[in-house]
């Protein structure tokens, strides 16, 4: 990019204003729609809106673009380039955190009262670390009296005599949190797809039938020739022994093994019967309890 000419150059200008000038609108509608609506009052609308303003300043630096890039030692470029290098890297830090935060929900079961608890936290990391290293910057020269910040071709940041800064201070931290980031996003995504239980949950809230819910949580075993088969094959044994009621008498068309083996009625517990109400109820409760977290879990993996 070193060989642009000047109308090369011009249109480059124009890009990145037309560009700044769609991201602050952008963000500016984002605090907007905050600061008006409580619906938006969520705990990944709050990181939102803080990146938001880092993103607002960073876009005035790209918007001033070559306008001190002849003039490095100026208020101007030293400001520009300290703008870049300050909050630029923050908005990666703001994506890191609402990550963290898809896995504090996922797996310590952090509630929205939780996540609120440690954002000043987010907020001191996200724009302290980026700070320490922008304003030290500002103080540093080579011994030849050349500042970290200067020309960078598209605007003043660190100039190409500090290149391995660019390396060091911002490309090497900017990957390096994108792939700590990575393994958090795949694992929730997997860990989102719904298991066997939950969808037997699932069913017995829609349906409450308890009969069905009994079929699909339980199924008994079956050992043939044990000698205990009647006492885990309850139906058939109440079937074959009830005296009471003559149509269920023994007539010699049960099985042989039934016959051999004399019913235990004191090894048989009868099973409680379930309420058509008290499971539909349970999940329900489950399902209040849980939908925040997993509602809130589900907004911060597809923002992050």
């Amino acid at each position: 990019m070193a060989g642009l000419t000047e109308a090369q150059y011009s249109a480059l200008i124009i890009l990145e204003r037309i560009c700044s000038s769609i991201s602050m609108l952008g963000c500016s509608f984002t605090i907007l729609t905050f600061c008006c609506s409580r619906y938006f009052s969520k705990s990944i609308n709050r990181l939102i809106f803080y990146a938001s303003f880092g993103n607002i300043i960073t876009n005035i630096g790209t918007m001033i673009s070559r306008s001190y890039i002849d003039q490095p030692n100026s208020a101007g470029c030293q400001a520009q380039a300290f703008i870049i290098q300050t909050f630029l890297p923050a908005d990666v830090l703001w994506t890191l955190s609402m990550a963290i935060n898809v896995y504090l929900t996922f797996y310590h079961k952090f509630e929205a009262r939780d996540l609120r608890r440690i954002e000043p936290i987010y907020l001191i990391c996200c724009y302290g670390i980026p700070l320490v290293p922008g304003f030290t910057f500002l103080f540093v020269k080579d011994r030849g009296g050349i500042r970290i910040y200067g020309p960078a071709i598209s605007w003043c940041w660190i100039s190409s005599e500090w290149e391995i800064l660019r390396l060091a201070a911002f490309y090497a931290p900017t990957w390096y949190v994108i792939l700590e980031m990575h393994p958090i996003s795949v694992d929730e995504v997997t860990s989102s797809i719904p298991s066997t239980d939950a969808t037997l949950a699932m069913e017995a809230i829609s349906d409450p039938d308890p009969s069905k819910l009994a079929h699909n949580t339980s199924q008994p075993s079956y050992t043939a020739g044990s000698s205990s088969e009647t006492a885990t094959r309850p139906h058939s044994v109440h079937i074959a022994t009830d005296h009471s009621n003559p149509s269920n008498q023994y007539d010699g068309t049960q099985s042989a093994d039934y016959s051999a083996s004399p019913p235990h009625r004191s090894s048989y517990t009868p099973r409680p019967n379930i309420s058509h109400s008290a499971a539909p109820r349970a999940f329900r409760s489950i399902r209040r309890r849980n939908y925040e977290r997993n509602n809130a879990a589900w907004s911060y993996t597809k923002r992050a």
